[in-house]
């Protein structure tokens, strides 16, 4: 058996297997939401997730400004786009200052927790900076510094 064949089990091992991929890959665990209830990211993005049974998820991923890494969130339950805050399935709130914009560490644990659960994504960004142009223009005006929306 590889060593990818291994890290991919059966269904019912699919946390611990998530777990044990995600520290091979140098990304790690972070603080409950009891310890951190919120979250503020920059060069951020929006992500839609296509999980391998078919379900979607969205999910925001930025650097966590307090701790300057890397942060995917768990899936999105709701938004507020006036105040530019997402809740997580976790119940952790996001809250996303200034531009979208690519971060590397970002993209790395994206790309890991992304191959961990064999998932495909779509970036997701720019409808949403579109939706929110329409509905929340204030909020949208704090984040759209030198952004072309195609």
């Amino acid at each position: 058996m590889s060593e990818k064949e291994e890290l991919h089990p059966d269904r019912d091992e699919v946390f611990d297997t998530l777990v044990l991929y995600l520290t091979r890959g140098g990304v790690h665990g972070i603080a409950p939401v009891s310890q951190e209830p919120r979250t503020d990211l920059v060069n951020w993005k929006l992500y839609r997730v296509r999980w391998p049974d078919g379900r979607k998820t969205r999910h925001l991923i930025g650097r966590n400004i307090r701790t300057d890494e890397g942060r995917v969130c768990s899936s999105i339950k709701s938004v507020d786009l006036e105040a530019l805050t997402c809740t997580s399935s976790s119940g952790r709130i996001y809250r996303v200052h200034g531009p979208s914009w690519h971060d590397v560490d970002a993209s790395y644990v994206f790309g890991v927790w992304l191959d961990g659960i064999r998932g495909q994504a779509v970036e997701i960004t720019d409808p949403f900076l579109r939706l929110l142009r329409m509905r929340a223009p204030k909020a949208f005006d704090g984040v759209s510094v030198g952004l072309t929306l195609r």
